[in-house]
């Protein structure tokens, strides 16, 4: 029986967590920029802007085909969920909404930035709209 003490066997082990580490950790990727794909599209259409002229959309939008290109089931995303929380990388990774939803702050009641703007400017933008956008009084 080998021995989590073998230095073969610890090395190989660890290249194995390591490609693993890499794949979900760009699967999460490709998640939350098709999640701010979506958004932006969202507050875009909001302000009568098209969206297949913005860049921002552009920049995050290749991940929405990207995602629809797996089979990316709730049962996928809750073992990557799961590896996330126990490896110590992942789990300190900085979520891209949320450092998003930092920057929104300064585009709260604000127009949409210039064209010129970073994808994440606009992502950013998109938030603050879509938090200020009233609710629908059925």
């Amino acid at each position: 029986m080998a021995s989590l003490n073998s230095p073969a066997l610890r090395r190989r082990l660890d290249a194995l967590t390591d490609a693993v580490r890499e794949r979900i950790e760009r699967r999460q990727r490709m998640r939350e920029y098709a999640a701010a794909a979506a958004s932006l599209r969202a507050a875009l259409t909001a302000a009568g802007i098209d969206p297949a002229q913005n860049h921002g959309l552009r920049a995050f939008g290749y991940a929405e085909r990207v995602v629809a290109e797996w089979p990316d089931t709730p049962e996928l995303q809750r073992a990557d969920a799961a590896f996330i929380a126990q490896d110590p990388k992942l789990a300190g990774r900085r979520n891209l909404a949320a450092e998003a939803a930092e920057r929104a702050i300064r585009f709260a009641g604000q127009p949409p930035p210039y064209p010129g703007a970073s994808p994440f400017d606009w992502y950013a933008w998109s938030l603050a709209a879509r938090l200020g956008e009233a609710p629908d009084p059925q």
